[in-house]
C-alpha cells in the first residue's frame, strides 16, 4: 500500500513539527550568544504565539518569560513575523479571526494599520516590536517555514528597550538569516 499525496504531506508535516525544536535549538543558542540578548522560538496557537524554546541572554538585565507563555499576534515581533509570512488569503483569514476574537483588541479600525505593518515586515524580511507589547522591551522576529513553504513558527531576539531600540536594524537581518537556516533544516527551499 502506498500513501497518497495528502497523507504523505501530513506525515511529513508531523515529522517536521517534531524536528522544529531540535532543528532550532542550536541556531537559537548561537543567536543568543551573538546578540547577547534573549532569543526565542514560538509557535502559533489561535490569536497568540506560544514560547516553546527560549535562551535567556547573559546580560544582568534581560527579557524573560516562561515557556508556554503566549504573546499576541498583532503587537509582537513573533506574531507579526508569522502573520506577514502567511499567504495573503490565510493572512486575511487570521486578521478576520483577530477582529472577531474577544481575546484581541484588533477591530475594524485598527486592522488597516496592522496590514500596513505586515506589508512593511514582508518587504523588510523581519518584524519589529518597539515597546508595543511591553514598554520595557523591544524585539525583532522572523518566520520559520516548513518544507511546504508555510510558516510554522517564528523566532525573535528581545532585549531591554534602552539597549535594543537603537540596534533593531542591526539585529533584524541576523534574526531573518537564523530563521532561514532553521527553515532550511525543515526542508524549506528559499525562492
Amino acid at each position: 500500500m502506498r500513501l497518497g499525496p495528502s497523507a504523505t504531506r501530513l506525515a511529513s508535516a508531523a515529522v517536521s513539527s517534531t524536528d522544529l525544536t531540535a532543528t532550532a535549538m542550536p541556531v537559537i543558542s548561537r543567536l543568543m550568544r551573538e546578540t547577547r540578548e534573549t532569543a526565542s522560538l514560538a509557535v502559533p496557537n489561535g490569536v497568540n504565539m506560544v514560547f516553546v524554546h527560549r535562551e535567556r541572554g547573559p546580560r544582568p538585565v534581560a527579557v524573560t518569560s516562561e515557556l508556554g507563555a503566549g504573546r499576541p499576534l498583532h503587537c509582537t515581533s513573533l506574531g507579526r513575523a508569522y502573520l506577514a509570512a502567511l499567504p495573503r488569503q490565510a493572512m486575511e483569514e487570521k486578521l478576520a479571526e483577530l477582529v472577531a476574537s474577544g481575546d484581541s483588541p484588533v477591530d475594524e479600525d485598527s486592522v488597516g494599520p496592522l496590514r500596513k505593518i505586515l506589508q512593511e515586515t514582508r518587504e523588510r524580511g523581519w518584524s519589529e516590536d518597539r515597546r508595543e507589547f511591553d514598554e520595557s522591551s523591544c524585539c525583532c522576529g522572523a518566520a520559520v517555514h516548513d518544507h511546504t513553504g508555510m510558516p510554522v513558527a517564528a523566532i525573535s531576539v528581545a532585549g531591554v528597550a534602552e539597549r535594543m531600540e537603537r540596534v533593531l536594524s542591526d539585529v533584524g537581518p541576523p534574526v531573518a538569516e537564523a530563521a532561514a537556516e532553521i527553515s532550511a533544516g525543515l526542508g524549506h527551499v528559499r525562492r
